[in-house]
C-alpha cells in the first residue's frame, strides 16, 4: 500500500499546474496561445523569462519534492513510484482537466534527486544542444538521451549507484518525452518549429 500512497501523492504534486496559473494571473489562457501547451516555455514566449523560469523552478520542484517525501514517509523504493507518478501528475493533470504540459522539467526535478551527476550531464547537454539550435524541443530530447546515458556509464564506472527500476526509467525516459513531443518532432522535420531568443524579450 505504501507504493500506491506514494504515486496518488506523487501524482497530485505533479498535478500542481503552475504554468496554468501562473497564465491565468497574467491574463493570458496557456492553452489558446503560442503553442497551446502549458509548460515553462510557453510562458517564456508570451510573458517573458522571468515568468517562464519562476514556472520552470516550479515544475522541477514538485518533482524532486514528489521523491524526497516519498523517501522519507515510505523508505526508499517509495520514491520511484512518486516520482514517475509526478511525471504522469504535469503530463495529466488532475487540476487542469488533464492538460498538462511535456514533463521535461518535472522529470529533471525528479532525476535530480535520484541521480544528481547523471542529471547534471543531461542538463549539460541540454545546453549544448540549445545554444546552437535554439530549440527547446530539441535540446530537451538531447538532455533525456545524456541523463539516461549518464546513468548507465556512471552506475557501470562506480560514479553513482541507481538502483535497477531507477535506470531502468532514466534509460525510457527519452522515449517517453519523444511521445509527448510527438507534434515537436513533426515540426522539427517540416522545419516548423519555433525558436526562443536566448535574451531579453522584445518590448
Amino acid at each position: 500500500m505504501s507504493l500506491a500512497y506514494a504515486g496518488l501523492c506523487g501524482y497530485l504534486l505533479g498535478s500542481l499546474a503552475f504554468g496554468v496559473w501562473c497564465g491565468r494571473l497574467l491574463g493570458i489562457d496557456l492553452h489558446r496561445y503560442g503553442s497551446g501547451n502549458p509548460g515553462a516555455t510557453n510562458v517564456q514566449r508570451l510573458a517573458g523569462w522571468r515568468a517562464g523560469l519562476f514556472v520552470l523552478l516550479l515544475d522541477m520542484i514538485k518533482g524532486a519534492a514528489a521523491v524526497l517525501l516519498a523517501r522519507m514517509i515510505w523508505g526508499p523504493p517509495a520514491g520511484l513510484a512518486a516520482g514517475l507518478a509526478a511525471i504522469a501528475g504535469h503530463v495529466w493533470p488532475l487540476f487542469a482537466r488533464f492538460r498538462g504540459g511535456k514533463g521535461v522539467a518535472t522529470a529533471f526535478g525528479v532525476f535530480a534527486v535520484a541521480a544528481p551527476w547523471s542529471a547534471g550531464f543531461g542538463l549539460l547537454l541540454f545546453g549544448l544542444a540549445l545554444w546552437p539550435t535554439r530549440t527547446v524541443s530539441l535540446a530537451s530530447l538531447t538532455g533525456a538521451l545524456g541523463l539516461g546515458a549518464g546513468m548507465w556509464l556512471f552506475d557501470g564506472l562506480g560514479i553513482e549507484r541507481v538502483t535497477p527500476g531507477w535506470l531502468a526509467a532514466g534509460m525510457a525516459l527519452p522515449a517517453f518525452l519523444a511521445w509527448t513531443h510527438r507534434e515537436n518532432l513533426r515540426r522539427l522535420l517540416n522545419g516548423e518549429e519555433p525558436r526562443i531568443r536566448l535574451g531579453r524579450r522584445d518590448g
